[in-house]
């Protein structure tokens, strides 16, 4: 409920992620799923489940204009169990997004045409470094 008064908020301005921008850039957002604990609303059902905080939850994600870091998007409210980052993202946020536009987001968002993850897949990077180091050894 409260996030969709904040979502309705006039300061809350998907436009403004413009702001500052360079010519030419094409990622403009940072985004992010987060949880809020709730107490659980039925005997225990694996759709409230959070795993950041082991219980019951509901997910929203924030985005923040990478240059000026105003609060530019809020969605969400659904529960964590069934709403993954990327399904959160792919409900309203991809729709928002220009013609070739991407946001920066954790491994999570695992979506090359809308989504940059700027760390990578870590363990792809983890065992590429243990293949290396095994065959220098050799």
């Amino acid at each position: 409920m409260y996030i969709q008064l904040i979502a309705n908020l006039p300061v809350l301005d998907f436009e403004r992620r413009l702001e500052n921008a360079p010519e030419g850039t094409t990622t403009f957002v940072s985004l992010d799923g987060t949880d809020f604990p709730i107490l659980e609303p039925t005997e225990f059902d694996p759709k409230w489940f959070s795993h950041k905080f082991r219980g019951a939850g509901l997910r929203y994600e924030i985005g923040l204009c990478i240059r000026t870091g105003n609060i530019v998007w809020a969605h969400g409210g659904y529960p964590c169990g069934e709403w993954p980052d990327l399904r959160l993202a792919r409900d309203a946020f991809i729709h928002h997004l220009g013609i070739g536009e991407k946001a920066l987001a954790d491994k999570g968002y695992r979506d090359n045409n809308y989504f940059l993850n700027p760390n990578g897949n870590q363990m792809k990077k983890k065992n590429s470094r243990k293949t290396r180091n095994s065959k220098q050894k050799s």
